[in-house]
């Protein structure tokens, strides 16, 4: 969930509107945002006050999650779009669907993370997406001098650290496609990470100075037991399941979009990938071209878990 806020977070670019129905609702995110679930509708973030014209054809994410069907009904606000202009509709359509599973889980009362506590921030390694290393990179530059170079020279410290301490060979290459090979990985690289103790270098005096832009894999980590647990003390930090991992949309939808292998890059990693990947973060693809296939992979991924579900009960 990650710890609690610092300062005030820049606005992000307007590509889509999304309307998960009911009421419209504006706050500073960047879209406006109603989500439904179970028929009872709420309210969610929104970015505006920028005029633009909502382009025909919207389209629809419609998936189950915990025995509730989630909506989203997008209105795209551009033609054409860049990686980056991705996340922050990742974002929303990833709170959505870890607000509605945790509030459906009978062990929502055991989950520590909360406002204040940074436990995870302080040792667990953060893959993001390639989209994600592109947006990050574009806030960065937005925040205020102080902050952006307070960021920055965190975010150089702890590269320094990781690249002092020789990772092993599959973090800096692309990952495999079969999901097992992928998953053990991972496993590996992140108890490897653990073992250096390298803190998120935005996490500053306990709160996180990126909050509103965390990364999706910070978006979705909550686990059952204790802060002890993820802190490497004796305690249970059992990681919550969600039926959709959304840094792993924006991998495969990156990897269909460009036609490359699948990668993610380790967090403080991300500046220096991206001074060397230029041309991608620049490249465009149709704004309903990039959009619909996240749609469709969100709702592959959803419609498996649905199943492995149903196959393990």
């Amino acid at each position: 969930m990650g710890p609690c806020r610092l300062g005030r977070a820049p606005s992000r670019p307007v590509f889509a509107k999304a309307v998960f129905s009911g009421k419209e609702a504006e706050t500073e995110v960047g879209m406006q945002i109603e989500s439904i679930k179970g028929g009872v509708g709420r309210r969610s973030g929104v970015l505006s006050g920028q005029n633009v014209v909502p382009l025909a054809n919207d389209l629809r994410l419609s998936i189950p999650v915990a025995g509730t069907m989630v909506r989203l009904d997008i209105r795209l606000m551009r033609e054409r779009v860049t990686l980056a202009d991705l996340v922050p509709l990742a974002y929303e359509v990833c709170d959505a669907i870890t607000e509605t599973a945790l509030e459906a889980h009978p062990r929502r009362w055991n989950v520590p993370c909360c406002k204040g506590c940074s436990a995870c921030c302080s040792r667990c390694l953060v893959p993001i997406s390639p989209p994600e290393a592109f947006y990050l990179a574009q806030c960065i530059r937005r925040e205020p001098p102080s902050r952006r170079n307070m960021t920055e020279l965190a975010l150089l410290g702890a590269a320094r650290r990781i690249l002092k301490s020789a990772p092993p060979e599959i973090v800096l290459r692309p990952m495999s496609g079969d999901p097992t090979a992928g998953a053990g990985a991972l496993l590996a690289v992140s108890r490897w990470y653990e073992g250096l103790k390298v803190a998120c270098p935005f996490l500053h005096f306990g709160c996180c100075s990126m909050y509103e832009q965390r990364p999706l894999a910070c978006r979705q980590y909550y686990v059952f037991g204790s802060a002890e647990g993820c802190s490497g003390r004796p305690g249970v930090a059992e990681p919550v399941g969600f039926p959709v991992s959304m840094v792993d949309v924006l991998v495969r939808l990156t990897a269909e979009l460009e036609g490359t292998a699948p990668e993610a890059i380790i967090l403080p990693l991300a500046p220096a990938w991206v001074a060397i990947e230029p041309a991608r973060g620049c490249r465009t693809w149709p704004a309903r071209t990039a959009v619909a296939a996240m749609i469709r992979i969100i709702t592959e991924m959803a419609e498996a878990s649905t199943a492995s579900t149903a196959l393990a009960s």
